[in-house]
């Protein structure tokens, strides 16, 4: 049995569809600033979890790219036993971490040390497209 194909009705649905207009370099970037985080995640767990903080790291790292309302830091401070100021300090430090590690993941690929701070503004700016 044959099924008829409705063609105004395809035209009408893909007329909805999200149009994505970024480039194709765009789109390369993106996916190379999103490798980025994903090794700097990694790595940052690893290290977290070297140290006996695996679940901090997990409780933690859901902020690693939020803001923390004043509800959530009393949250996570009752979960890690500790003050919310403590967890402020340790969000701090994770993010800093974080920096850190996404600059050693861009010096890994470069041959020139200088260029490492570029290649980060680079990545902010991939990251914000």
């Amino acid at each position: 049995e044959l099924l008829p194909i409705d063609l105004e009705m395809g035209d009408r649905r893909y007329r909805y569809e999200p149009v994505d207009r970024a480039t194709p370099e765009e789109i390369y970037e993106k996916k190379w600033a999103l490798t980025l985080v994903g090794h700097a995640v990694a790595r940052l767990k690893s290290e977290y979890a070297a140290r006996g903080q695996g679940a901090q790291f997990d409780l933690l790292n859901a902020y690693l790219h939020r803001e923390v309302s004043e509800a959530s830091h009393r949250l996570l401070a009752q979960r890690l036993g500790t003050t919310p100021g403590t967890v402020a300090v340790m969000i701090s430090r994770l993010r800093s971490r974080y920096q850190e590690r996404i600059r050693m993941e861009i010096g890994e690929t470069l041959e020139d040390p200088s260029e490492i701070e570029a290649e980060y503004e680079h990545f902010l700016k991939a990251m914000g497209s």
